[in-house]
């Protein structure tokens, strides 16, 4: 139990002034101390939460305070679905805690950065324009595995044009054994031809087993935090342009693609099934920019992708009815289990060191004349 968050609370505390100390308890490695704030100077605007006159808050101060930061927790969930708000309660008020936590400013600059996200979300400027947004949360399932992504989508978003608000590609990928790599964007005339071209190697040249997903893109925004059941999503997606049978469609031929690949690799490998979702939800500049979440299926998922892929290209297709139905049933009860996802495309990840003086060195030679003893290690360096 950390004392020195709770010395620097009572001290900030008053029984009749803007923060009150309510309570103060221990567990799970954390002390919770309740907090009454005033925040009747906060003003509304179109958009923004609703803030009223005193607000209570539960502060999660680690056994490491200062060094590590707190969380807040609202003691409700009438902002539950807003931006920046987590588990319907938690708030996300440092977007990056590494870097604007202070452990020297303490509990009081805490309380000022809680204020200060209080009036911008009232206002609904927690996102302004011109600045990086926050992306929403997809909380990884550790079964699932993790996908790195390699290459920019770019123009190929359907906001970028006047087309439909909502688009499907087949992502190309590369099975490793610690990670999926994403590697290129196809239609599915292109994922066609080249599965079925003369030459066809179904790895690549790392050994890796090769193989498709779907992707859904849409230009809408689903929610701060991405449901946690396939019905959820699957519903989401229909508003935004997707029909529940058209992303079983989807599945079923990747399905059919990714059996021809099998077949070829000889070796029994099952190569994984993965819906790639896409949303509007970064922004570099003035450019929005797709995020993007994974969703691999497991278990019982895997065998109706299947089972989908004979009823549409197979031999079950008089039972193709039967099949969707149960498909369907299956989105009604499953889980979303989402993977972690490592981003590495240029559109979006940027290096810390681009345009210092040191960058500029990056893929040249230099000629060092002159150095002795002492300065020729330090100009490999």
């Amino acid at each position: 139990m950390t004392s020195v968050g709770i010395d620097q609370l009572e001290q900030l505390s008053t029984s009749d002034g803007p923060i009150q100390l309510k309570r103060v308890e221990s567990g799970d490695g954390f002390t919770y101390c309740t907090i009454s704030l005033d925040t009747r100077g906060i003003e509304h605007a179109l958009g923004g939460i609703r803030v009223r006159a005193r607000e209570v808050f539960s502060i999660a101060v680690p056994d490491d305070f200062p060094l590590s930061p707190p969380s807040v927790i609202a003691t409700h969930t009438r902002w539950a679905g807003s931006a920046h708000v987590q588990w319907g309660k938690h708030l996300c008020i440092y977007a990056a805690p590494s870097v604007e936590w202070n452990p020297a400013d303490g509990m009081r600059g805490l309380i000022d950065r809680l204020m200060l996200w209080l009036e911008r979300a009232a206002l609904g400027t927690l996102d302004p324009e011109g600045q990086p947004l926050h992306p929403p949360v997809a909380y990884p399932t550790a079964t699932a595995g993790h996908l790195l992504v390699k290459t920019d989508l770019g123009d190929l978003v359907p906001w970028a044009g006047s087309g439909p608000q909502a688009r499907i590609l087949f992502a190309w990928c590369a099975q490793g054994q610690h990670r999926i790599d994403l590697l290129e964007w196809l239609d599915y005339p292109a994922v066609a031809d080249r599965v079925l071209g003369v030459g066809f190697v179904p790895r690549d040249e790392h050994d890796r087993p090769m193989f498709v997903a779907v992707a859904a893109l849409i230009s809408d925004q689903i929610a701060f935090e991405y449901p946690k059941k396939a019905e959820v999503l699957v519903d989401a997606l229909t508003r935004a342009g997707l029909s529940t049978e058209s992303i079983l469609d989807e599945l079923s031929r990747v399905r059919l693609v990714n059996s021809f690949i099998e077949g070829k690799l000889a070796d029994g490998t099952d190569l994984p099934n993965l819906v790639v979702l896409g949303t509007p939800a970064r922004r570099v500049e003035s450019d929005l920019l797709a995020h993007l979440s994974a969703w691999r299926f497991e278990g019982l998922g895997d065998r109706l992708a299947d089972l989908l892929r004979s009823a549409n290209w197979g031999v079950l297709k008089e039972k193709r009815e039967e099949i969707m139905d149960l498909a369907k049933g299956w989105i009604e009860f499953a889980d979303t289990t989402w993977m972690r996802v490592w981003e590495d495309r240029p559109e979006v990840t940027r290096p810390r060191d681009g345009g210092t003086m040191a960058s500029s060195l990056r893929g040249r030679r230099v000629l060092l004349l002159g150095a002795g003893a002492l300065g020729g290690p330090i100009g490999e360096f």
